[in-house]
């Protein structure tokens, strides 16, 4: 370590060492407090960023990692400093909670059973959303094409009436009615993530999607697109350092394959097994 890194280094840890003996002395001051919380987590974070810049690593293995930790903590710091000054303006602002705020929230929802139900909320919701996933890549897995199809078709006109097309966290599951959309569910998250993730996984079900990186090649299993989709076009699929754009139409109940660009070495084929 040079000598201007060490000067930065007793420079750092000092002020942190002063801010803290501040804020032991006026623990009410909530700028100072919240200037003390940055500097601290700057603190932790020096020594895995100042390794990572060096090419090497601090407490792990892998320079990437200190990064990303150092990254984390700085993350972390801007966060508590935002929720601080946030609450602090407005006790019930719910845009940036307090830790205490979101572990209480954690522990309600991940951890107790909810007294209607008998569920545990969290992770029966979770399960729900997965579950559309996971139906259509089983279906997929054992060939059935057209019940993905209609899966997919199904939740495509459902995204119709939802504001922007975003698939909310859960609807009402009522019975179907001519030109009318589903029933929202009041409290449901839109977006949301696993939602946003369904119809992508859809079209990996429909297309058959498989990567095989250690021969390089990119498969399309029993292809079929859905009546509502003529074409797709997937770009910058990856396969390690490789990648390729592909446009996929459809022609009834069988589809043509074209290979509009690849970068590096990749091979792309479709394969009709029965």
């Amino acid at each position: 370590m040079t000598a201007l890194k060490i000067v930065e280094t007793l420079g750092i840890y000092g002020v942190l060492a002063w801010l803290l003996y501040l804020t032991v002395r006026a623990p009410e001051n909530v700028p100072l407090r919240c200037l003390t919380v940055l500097a601290a987590c700057w603190g932790v974070a020096y020594p895995f960023g100042l390794a990572a810049g060096q090419g090497s690593a601090f407490l792990v293995d892998d320079p990437l990692v200190s990064q990303m930790i150092s990254s984390a903590l700085l993350l972390v710091a801007a966060y508590l400093v935002s929720s601080q000054h946030r609450l602090q303006a407005n006790p019930d602002d719910k845009l940036l909670p307090a830790f205490a705020t979101i572990a209480a929230s954690v522990n309600e929802y991940a951890f107790k059973e909810d007294a209607r139900t008998g569920q545990i909320l969290w992770w029966a919701d979770t399960w729900s959303s997965l579950r559309r996933l996971l139906i259509a890549l089983g279906l997929a897995r054992y060939g059935l094409k057209h019940s993905v199809a209609h899966l997919f078709k199904a939740l495509f006109d459902a995204a119709t009436y939802m504001d922007l097309r975003r698939l909310p966290e859960l609807f009402c599951g009522f019975r179907r009615e001519k030109r009318r959309g589903p029933t929202l569910y009041p409290v449901a998250c839109a977006p949301q993530a696993w939602a946003s993730a369904t119809p992508f996984t859809l079209l990996e079900a429909a297309l058959g999607l498989e990567f095989d990186a250690g021969r390089g090649e990119i498969r399309l299993r029993n292809p079929h697109l859905p009546a509502f989709l003529n074409e797709v076009v997937l770009r910058d699929l990856r396969l390690g350092p490789s990648s390729v754009d592909l446009r996929v139409s459809r022609h009834g109940d069988d589809v043509s394959l074209e290979v509009l660009r690849t970068r590096g070495q990749i091979q792309v084929s479709i394969v009709l097994a029965h």
